[in-house]
C-alpha cells in the first residue's frame, strides 16, 4: 500500500508540475471597448487622461510600449507607442499590448483589416500580449481568443451593431470593477459609448466589467444595477482565466475554466511535500 501510494502521489506530482509549466502566461488582458474615447475625444479634457489610464491598464506594469493598428493619431500616447498598418514584425517580446483600433478612429470595429494578420495577433495574445479592441461590435475574432466566437444576436447593441439600442450617448458609469483598476469617471464627451455588450453572455464566458453602458441598451436588475457593459475585461490582474468553449456547455452552465499556472504549481508543490514527509516518515 506504502508503495502504490508513493507512486501515485509522485506521478500525480510530476503531471501537474509539467502542466505548470505548459499553461499560458496569465499577464495578458483581452479589452473590448465600446467607445472611441482615445482617438475622436482623445484630445479633449476627459478623452486624454482615460486613454493614459487605458495605457497603463492594457500594460500591466510592463515597461514595454504599446502598438496600435491603426494610422489615427492618439492625444496622449506614450512617446513610445508605435502606429501601423502592417503587423507583419508583431511580438510579445517587443510589445506588451496592441491596441486595434477603429478604420479613422471612429466608431466601428476594423475586424476585416485585424483579419488580415489573424495569424500574427493571435500569436501575440497567446504569448502573453494584452490585445484591445475598439468600438467592438462583435462577429467572429476566434482567431485571438476562442471566447471571441461571434456572439448570438442581441449580445452587442449600439452602433452599426444591428442589435439597436443608442448610437451614442455619454450615460455610461465607471463602476467599482473600474476604478478599483486606476479609471476615473470622464465628463461627458459629446458622446464617450457606442456600444454596449450583455453581461448574461459575456458573463458567462468570464468577462468582467468595468464601465456600466447606459440603461437604455440592457435595462436594470432588480436592484438597480445596469445589465450591460461599455468596457469588458477578461484575464491580466483581473484573474479571470476565461471559459474553454464558447460555444457550448462549459461556458453556459459547467463554468470550467482554463487552470491558473499558480494553481497548478501550488498543487504540485502540495503534492510532492506529502510526497517527502511520507518518505521522512518511512
Amino acid at each position: 500500500m506504502k508503495m502504490k501510494l508513493h507512486r501515485v502521489l509522485s506521478m500525480l506530482a510530476s503531471a501537474l508540475l509539467a502542466l505548470a509549466a505548459l499553461s499560458p502566461a496569465s499577464a495578458k488582458t483581452l479589452v473590448l471597448e465600446g467607445s472611441d474615447a482615445t482617438t475622436f475625444h482623445g484630445a479633449q479634457a476627459g478623452g486624454d487622461t482615460y486613454t493614459e489610464q487605458l495605457w497603463a491598464f492594457m500594460r500591466q506594469g510592463s515597461a514595454l510600449p504599446m502598438i496600435v493598428f491603426g494610422t489615427s493619431p492618439i492625444p496622449h500616447a506614450d512617446p513610445g507607442t508605435v502606429f501601423t498598418n502592417d503587423l507583419t514584425g508583431l511580438s510579445a517580446a517587443s510589445y506588451s499590448a496592441l491596441y486595434i483600433q477603429s478604420p479613422g478612429g471612429c466608431c466601428d470595429q476594423n475586424l476585416a483589416g485585424a483579419s488580415a494578420f489573424a495569424a500574427q495577433i493571435g500569436a501575440f495574445y497567446a504569448a502573453g500580449g494584452s490585445v484591445a479592441i475598439q468600438d467592438y461590435q462583435g462577429g467572429n475574432w476566434s482567431f485571438i481568443d476562442p471566447v471571441l466566437a461571434t456572439p448570438p444576436a442581441g449580445a452587442v447593441m449600439g452602433y452599426n451593431t444591428g442589435g439597436g439600442g443608442p448610437t451614442c450617448t455619454d450615460n455610461e458609469v465607471f463602476n467599482t470593477e473600474g476604478l478599483s483598476k486606476g479609471f476615473t469617471q470622464p465628463p461627458a464627451l459629446g458622446c464617450w459609448e457606442h456600444q454596449a455588450y450583455s453581461m448574461a453572455y459575456f458573463g458567462a464566458l468570464g468577462f468582467l466589467s468595468l464601465v456600466d453602458s447606459d440603461p437604455a441598451y440592457f435595462g436594470l436588475d432588480a436592484s438597480g444595477k445596469a445589465l450591460g457593459s461599455a468596457f469588458l475585461a477578461l484575464g491580466g490582474s483581473l484573474g479571470t482565466p476565461g471559459c474553454t468553449d464558447p460555444t457550448g456547455a462549459t461556458c453556459n452552465g459547467g463554468g470550467t475554466t482554463v487552470p491558473e499556472p499558480g494553481s497548478l504549481a501550488l498543487l504540485g508543490s502540495v503534492l510532492l511535500g506529502m510526497l517527502v514527509a511520507r518518505r521522512r516518515r518511512g
